[in-house]
């Protein structure tokens, strides 16, 4: 194997922001994410049923690494966070690292590798995968706890879990039953009553409710978080201290029992101002606030004034054909049953089969205590290499589970990923004392809290152990994590040269992106090249004596990045020497690909890494067709064209072996408006167009992004006479064509220095573009392939479409008429 290699299981938050960390903030690429459903996001994926939204303040549960200051509210939809988490994929470059439809089977430690066995949920087919690195990214609330109530089998209606809503299953004038009480149930009822003939609800303990603050962010306030340095990170602070303190009361000295009992006392004023008089000795608990999760109220006790609902304080007994039988004997008809009955928290890493060190299956070790149990719920003894997130313990009591996975993360990296992939070590594990030592210790701790106090909650394991809560505030939590007491640790193997390991690592990541730009003038285009990795960019290829490598350059350095420069002739970018941030590599866009392959050497052996390379080489050729010889012609497209194909296919392997990375092409309103005597030019833009569209979708997958700017009229020196070729001479050459000609040179000396677009604020817009800066969520979101630049850009290309549009209206019927019978049977040219 070469090199170090991590597989992570799950693609939610938890596995997301490991993959950032590795890939980001470490440089290391050589990672993979298996996802049994067929995408990303995790819980926020599967749970699609009505009212699903997140309960923790939504400036804390974010990652730390990708604020977000355009949030709606408070506390929103489950959509608006799949969103988020679906841009940060995006944003970072990870999708490539993604493979959906994978589910886990088994996990074998042989010979200091992890062998681990996946199956094809779409196939049935098995494979196996080997690394050495195995991170459990899972979560506690992957698998929904089902119910098997004597005469389910037998029920004619439909039944399904609020984890795995029916959609198909239209709920308007239905008969509908909710079994359960929890965080689920209280988002679903208020959210379906409406719509419902009739709802009665299942709940045999009740919950602590308060009021639900949601507020709605103004554009001032988004405003604030965009703008104002340090804004959001404060409000971020400032939230997570407050909702921490809730944390707090519960314990048991005297200070945090009278904290607990005096917001006891206003959650009851709260439920019974709230709810109906008939059902209040029910919904008031008589177990301490914390004992279960607490509820911020969606709307679920207003609902219960509602005349079509009906909430009964016990359980199913059994099911009949047509509905249900309670505990105390009521039967009731039902269309719909929706099981709102929470998750399988405490079956951490079911039904995967884990087997680590010397055959020991994790299941069978945990048996053996009371549960599951982790060292820092995160690692265990007898499996080596192996970290969970979201493990045992580790969830924070009424916190941000997100800053809880970060945590894990930062933990994770300094204990096991960095020591093995800078070569210290082969083998990181536990030790069984320092683990035996710490879950002792906390089971001390969590005894003495409200989570010990006897309801019935998801915390608590079916021995009586709580194998969920962490013990107190979430900061104890980093606190504890934050300084690895490295002697309750056994690491082999290694290698003595791990030193230079660490230094090439850390010098590699400290390499900035690199930006190639192509511009040139006449024969032999000059070629700008741009690296650049996740966080910045670092350098460029540019050549300056053009409009955009002049404006572009010093835009890269005024946002904190390094520029090579490059030039057919050197000489040309003597003003560079010495410049801070700038090098210079002699380079000819037109060169052979054995010339140009040394050239991205070159600029390796000096960077690192090439991610980002921008095609800019071009020049005007003017002239209608018959006067053209076919070397103007050759030129036009060796430099306009093959050059930027040439570069692009000797930059390719690089970002394919990252599996991250983007080429941009500069494109132009002349490949989607074609005009007279600018035949050769366009034909070069025209073709460059369908060369791009066909390169973004065969490196889609790999995780590399093409964009092609179509540019508008910009003032830059291309139309100057020094600047572009041609014939365009009136008096000479085929005088049928003078008057085409001269319409031409009159064009270009009346546009030339009169062009609409400022080329500074255009380089800073494709600056946007590959740092995914400035753009809204929906915009950076949605990247497209094509972006106008220029306001006659957006122009031509909304009145080209048009008038295609316009012309396939016309021409419909004659144009199908070619085709055979079979037509609809046929597969589609267009994907």
């Amino acid at each position: 194997m070469a090199g170090p290699s991590v597989i992570i299981i799950g693609g939610g938050v938890a596995g997301i922001a490991m993959a950032h960390t590795l890939k980001c903030k470490l440089g290391f690429t050589n990672f993979t994410i298996y996802e049994k459903n067929d995408g990303l996001g995790g819980t926020w994926r599967v749970n699609t049923y009505p009212g699903c939204g997140s309960d923790v303040p939504i400036h804390l549960y974010s990652f730390s690494f990708n604020l977000n200051p355009n949030w709606s509210q408070e506390l929103v939809d489950q959509k608006e966070i799949l969103d988020y988490v679906e841009s940060t994929v995006d944003k970072f470059r990870l999708r490539s690292h993604f493979q959906f439809k994978s589910d886990v089977l088994s996990a074998n430690w042989i010979d200091d590798l992890w062998h681990v066995e996946f199956v094809d949920t779409t196939t049935g087919k098995k494979f196996t995968k080997t690394c050495n690195i195995l991170l459990s990214a899972v979560g506690g609330f992957s698998q929904p706890r089902g119910v098997n109530y004597p005469g389910m089998n037998q029920y004619k209606g439909d039944v399904f879990h609020t984890a795995e809503w029916d959609h198909s299953v239209d709920l308007k004038g239905k008969r509908v039953a909710v079994i359960g009480n929890g965080c689920s149930a209280a988002q679903v009822v208020p959210s379906i009553a409406p719509q419902v003939q009739k709802l009665t609800q299942y709940a045999r303990s009740p919950q602590w409710y308060h009021p639900r603050p949601n507020k709605v962010f103004s554009g001032f306030d988004k405003f604030l978080f965009r703008y104002v340095p340090l804004w959001q990170r404060w409000h971020r602070l400032d939230t997570f201290l407050k909702t921490d303190q809730l944390a707090s009361v519960y314990g048991s000295d005297t200070k945090q029992v009278e904290q607990r009992l005096a917001i006891e006392e206003s959650a009851r004023q709260y439920i019974y101002e709230t709810s109906p008089k008939k059902y209040h000795s029910f919904l008031v608990p008589t177990f301490p606030l914390g004992c279960k999760r607490r509820i911020y109220d969606p709307g679920y006790l207003a609902c219960l004034h509602r005349d079509n609902f009906n909430l009964l304080p016990e359980g199913p007994q059994e099911f009949t054909d047509n509905g249900i039988i309670s505990e105390t004997g009521k039967q009731e008809d039902f269309d719909v049953v929706i099981l709102a009955t929470g998750f399988k928290v405490q079956s951490f890493l079911t039904p995967m089969k884990i087997v680590g060190k010397n055959g020991v299956n994790i299941h069978e070790q945990w048996s053996k205590n009371r549960g599951a149990q982790a060292y820092m719920g995160t690692f265990v003894h007898n499996q080596p290499n192996f970290a969970i997130l979201f493990g045992p313990n580790t969830f924070p009591a009424f916190n941000s589970v997100i800053y809880a996975i970060e945590v894990q993360v930062a933990y994770i990296t300094s204990t096991l990923i960095k020591p093995v992939i800078d070569g210290y070590a082969n083998v990181v594990e536990v030790k069984a004392a320092a683990e035996e030592g710490f879950v002792e210790n906390l089971d001390k701790v969590l005894a003495e809290t409200v989570f010990a106090a006897g309801c019935s909650n998801w915390y608590i394991n079916s021995a009586g152990r709580n194998s969920a809560a962490w013990p107190g505030l979430a900061v104890t939590f980093w606190k504890a994590t934050a300084f690895p007491k490295w002697n309750d640790f056994v690491m082999a193997g290694g290698s003595n040269l791990w030193l230079l390991r660490k230094a090439q690592r850390i010098v590699t990541k400290a390499t900035w992106p690199l930006w190639v730009i192509a511009a040139s003038m006449g024969v032999g285009a000059v070629h700008q090249n741009l690296f650049a990795s996740t966080e910045s960019i670092s350098t460029i290829f540019s050549q300056l004596k053009l409009g955009f490598g002049q404006s572009l350059v010093p835009a890269v350095l005024a946002r904190g990045d390094k520029v090579i420069a490059t030039a057919r002739q050197v000489s040309d970018l003597s003003h560079l020497e010495g410049v801070n941030n700038v090098e210079i590599i002699q380079l000819d866009v037109t060169a052979s690909r054995e010339v140009l392959c040394e050239k991205v050497e070159e600029a390796r052996n000096k960077f690192g890494t090439i991610d980002v390379l921008v095609n800019n080489a071009g020049y005007v050729c003017s002239g209608v067709w018959e006067e053209l010889s076919s070397e103007d012609i050759k030129r036009q497209f060796e430099t306009n064209f093959f050059g930027a194909l040439n570069l692009t296919s000797v930059v390719l392997p690089t970002m394919r072996r990252r599996r991250t990375g983007t080429v941009l092409f500069m494109g132009s309103i002349a490949g989607w408006h074609g005009v007279a005597a600018g035949g050769a030019y366009s034909a070069t833009k025209f073709a460059l167009e369908g060369a791009a569209e066909c390169l973004a979708k065969e490196v889609d997958a790999i995780g590399i992004r093409v964009h092609i700017f179509v540019l508008g009229q910009f003032r830059t020196k291309i139309l100057d006479a020094t600047n572009k070729k041609g014939k365009l001479e009136p008096e000479s050459g085929i005088e049928e064509y003078a008057e085409i000609k001269k319409g031409m040179a009159d064009i270009h000396a009346a546009t030339q220095a009169a062009q609409p677009g400022d080329p500074l604020l255009a380089v800073e817009r494709m600056i946007d573009i590959v740092k995914l800066e400035n753009l809204t969520e929906e915009q950076a979101n949605n990247l497209p392939l094509r972006i106008a630049v220029g306001s006659d850009a957006v122009d031509t290309m909304k009145r080209k479409s048009q008038e295609t549009l316009e012309t396939l209206q016309t021409w419909t019927e004659f144009s199908c008429s070619t085709d055979f019978p079979d037509k609809e049977t046929l597969p589609s040219y267009y994907r």
